[in-house]
């Protein structure tokens, strides 16, 4: 029997630890920024919180500013993770795209993702999770007997930390899924009936329920599925959940935060419809 062509030349291995590589040159950029955007929403907040005595309500103006990064970010990996598909299939002589026509297809994809309700929702949580950090400290120093001032100082001393510490875990999860939906909606496009594997990182950090993990990623390895078709993911309890790729919006925050996992896809042969 032929083996079928894949869309690399190398191993599934080799391809998730070229993803990997991708997503960390991605994700340092990002988390930069989204510190940043944190750290300048908790300035305020305590700069506020210093002249009123009381915390202040979460500003616009910090939604918009996250929500900007999670567009630049999602047209990033589109472009990164989007073109990839792409160029394999050219590489194979199975498609025939201009380069030209790819840019607005990778906006329009970073556009479709951010519009996402379950990102949407992410984009409001990390405004308010910023706030209630803040009230969480101002409530610790009001039940310590501090004042305003001294309040003030500890929200200074305390938003780098919080800020590298939840700037790792956004970037890491929304490149991931940005990236992924990229991939998915970019291989839909190109007439090919494909295939795709599921390929998890096999170490220690890898969900599994032998490691009380409520989702499994480590059994799912080498799980082949066709590319319209979901894989099914062991829920620990439940029946097994479907999930498109790995990091898909809207599923539970223990099957997608911080994961690493990659998707390779294979081509059975013809185009759809054939």
């Amino acid at each position: 029997m032929a083996r079928k062509p894949a869309f690399i030349s190398h191993s599934s291995e080799r391809e998730a630890q070229i993803q990997s590589r991708l997503l960390d040159v991605l994700e340092a950029r990002y988390r930069r920024k989204i510190a940043g955007a944190i750290v300048a929403e908790s300035d305020r907040l305590a700069t506020e919180y210093e002249e009123l005595g009381f915390a202040p309500p979460a500003s616009d103006q910090h939604y918009q500013d996250v929500r900007a990064i999670y567009l630049e970010l999602a047209e990033a990996s589109a472009r990164t993770f989007g073109r990839r598909i792409v160029v394999q299939g050219k590489a194979m002589g199975l498609l025939e795209v201009k380069e030209s026509t790819l840019w607005d297809l990778f906006r329009s994809l970073a556009n479709a993702w951010v519009n996402l309700e379950a990102i949407r929702r992410r984009i409001t949580s990390v405004s308010e999770t910023t706030r209630n950090q803040i009230i969480t400290i101002i409530v610790r120093g009001q039940d310590d007997g501090l004042g305003v001032e001294a309040i003030a100082r500890n929200i200074r001393d305390a938003v780098p930390d919080l800020a590298r510490t939840r700037s790792r875990i956004i970037a890491r999860t929304e490149t991931h899924g940005a990236a992924n939906f990229a991939s998915d909606e970019v291989a839909k496009t190109t007439g090919l009936q494909l295939d795709k594997k599921w390929v998890a990182v096999e170490d220690i950090r890898t969900r599994r329920h032998g490691m009380g993990d409520e989702f499994d990623h480590a059994s799912m390895n080498g799980q082949r599925v066709p590319q319209d078709e979901p894989f099914l993911m062991p829920w620990r309890g439940r029946p097994p959940m479907p999930i498109m790729y790995p990091g898909e919006a809207g599923k539970p925050g223990g099957a997608v935060i911080n994961c690493r996992c990659a998707v390779v896809r294979h081509v059975r042969g013809g185009l759809l419809g054939d």
